[in-house]
C-alpha cells in the first residue's frame, strides 16, 4: 500500500537519525518547511500528533520517555529492515513518477509502445519455448507409444502385456494433454494482440507486482519469478518421488 507523503519523511527521519529516534518537536522542526505551504505551524503540529498517534497504533514506530518536550519516538529494531524496504520502494516509486511526470505526452505514449513491445516480445519468445519442448515430447512419446503397440522380443520380455497396457494409456493421456497445451498456447499467442487480453493481461502482471513482487521481494522482479520457478521445480520433484 502507497504511504502518503507525510508518513514517508517521518519514517525516513527516523531511519535516518542515530538510533532510529527523534523527539518529537525535532521531527516537526524538521518536516515543517516542507509543508509550511500547506499549513499554520499550529495546525501542522495537531497533524503530526494524529499521524504519530496513528502510526504507533499499526506498530510501525513506537515512544518513550516522560514529559511533552522529553518524548522520543523511534523505530522498533526489529520493524527497521522492513521499513528501511517501504522507504526504498517508496523513493523508487517516486524517482519514477517524477521521470514519467517530465516526459510530454507524445514521448509517454512511445514509452508505453516500446515497453508493450517489450513484453509482448517475451511473451513470444517463452511461447515458442513451450511449443518447442512439447514437440521434443510429444515426438519421443510417440516413438514409445509405437514400440509398446508393435513390442521387439526384448520388450515382451521385459514387460507383461499388462505393464504394456498401463504404459500405453499413461502415454495417450499424456500426448492427449500436450495437444492441449499447444493449442492453448497457440491461441494465446493470437489472444494477446487483443485490447481485452491485454488488459487482463496487464491487470494480472500489476497484481502479481502489488501482492508479490514488492511486499515480499522489495520489488525485485527477476527474484521474484527465479523464486517462483524453483519452486516449482520443487513441487515436481517431490511429485516425482
Amino acid at each position: 500500500m502507497k504511504m502518503d507523503s507525510l508518513e514517508f519523511d517521518i519514517k525516513r527521519a527516523l531511519a535516518t537519525s542515530p538510533n532510529a529516534q527523534l523527539q518529537w518537536h525535532r521531527i516537526r522542526d524538521e518536516l515543517y518547511p516542507k509543508y509550511e505551504k500547506e499549513y499554520e505551524k499550529g495546525s501542522f503540529t495537531t497533524v503530526l500528533h494524529r499521524k504519530l498517534k496513528k502510526m504507533r497504533l499499526s506498530g510501525d514506530i513506537d515512544k518513550k520517555g516522560v514529559g511533552h518536550q522529553e518524548v522520543f519516538y523511534f523505530i522498533p529494531k526489529k520493524n527497521l529492515p522492513k521499513i528501511g524496504e517501504e522507504l526504498d520502494r517508496e523513493l523508487a516509486h517516486r524517482r519514477f513518477d517524477e521521470v514519467w511526470d517530465s516526459f510530454s505526452p507524445e514521448q509517454r505514449k512511445r514509452e508505453l509502445k516500446t515497453l508493450y513491445g517489450q513484453r509482448l516480445q517475451a511473451f513470444m519468445v517463452t511461447n515458442a519455448v513451450i511449443m518447442e519442448i512439447a514437440s521434443i515430447i510429444k515426438d519421443q512419446s510417440e516413438s514409445v507409444v509405437s514400440r509398446l503397440k508393435n513390442p521387439t522380443e526384448e520388450i515382451e520380455a521385459k514387460y507383461s502385456p499388462q505393464e504394456r497396457e498401463q504404459f500405453l494409456k499413461e502415454l495417450q493421456n499424456g500426448l492427449a494433454e500436450l495437444e492441449k497445451l499447444e493449442k492453448d498456447t497457440a491461441n494465446n499467442q493470437q489472444k494477446l494482440v487483443s485490447d481485452d487480453a491485454f488488459k487482463e493481461w496487464l491487470n494480472l502482471t500489476k497484481e502479481f507486482v502489488e501482492k508479490v513482487v514488492e511486499p515480499k521481494y522489495s520489488g525485485n522482479w527477476k527474484r521474484a519469478i527465479l523464486d517462483l520457478m524453483k519452486k516449482a521445480v520443487e513441487e515436481q520433484k517431490a511429485e516425482g518421488k
